[in-house]
């Protein structure tokens, strides 16, 4: 097992580079780009905000980080799982040529995902600050350990995705169908 993850890392640049690759192809010609994986957390935030706001006659400044929050951990835990259908797919000619950990191309998608969340969480830090006010340190330090927390819950759930893609090809469809009932 030790070894396995050695192997992982000594493998690094090669799936740094393969995130970097997916990264510049997903928004190549894009006018946006990377604003692109913002439009949904920002658009979601705003339609809730607003449906709530009318329906219980409340301001929204009060919940919408937290609600812009949950909305981007969804995102990312929605992408992982559908890119992880089709994760081992897209590694099977690097499987093919050497003997590479499997683990590496589910990592691949989560880390790429990760990037958006990212980008998200800072913006909800700034929205956080804005309408409610800097949380505490011991906040902001337990942020870490639940990220990590989350990343491995992303590759392990994108694993699992793939492996399940692999020997049934309608599992993508069958997930977009259940993650949006189970959002709603």
């Amino acid at each position: 097992m030790v070894n396995y993850f050695n192997r992982i890392v000594a493998m690094r640049y090669f799936w740094f580079t393969l995130v970097c690759n997916d990264f510049r192809n997903r928004y190549r010609r894009s006018f946006l780009g990377v604003a692109w994986s913002l439009a949904r957390p920002i658009g979601m935030t705003i339609v809730l905000c607003l449906v709530f706001s009318k329906a219980f006659n409340d301001t929204s400044a009060s919940y919408a980080p937290f609600l812009f929050t949950g909305i981007a951990m969804w995102q990312f835990l929605t992408e992982s799982i559908l890119l992880g259908c089709t994760c081992f797919a897209e590694g099977a000619s690097y499987l093919r040529q050497q003997p590479v950990p499997i683990l590496i191309f589910p990592m691949r998608v989560v880390l790429g995902a990760s990037i958006h969340l990212m980008i998200s969480l800072s913006i909800a830090m700034v929205l956080t600050a804005l309408f409610v006010g800097l949380p505490s340190v011991a906040v902001l330090l337990a942020l870490a350990p639940a990220l990590i927390l989350v990343f491995c819950l992303g590759v392990g759930l994108a694993t699992l995705a793939g492996l399940m893609h692999t020997h049934f090809a309608d599992t993508k469809h069958i997930l977009e169908i259940s993650l949006q009932a189970l959002y709603s």
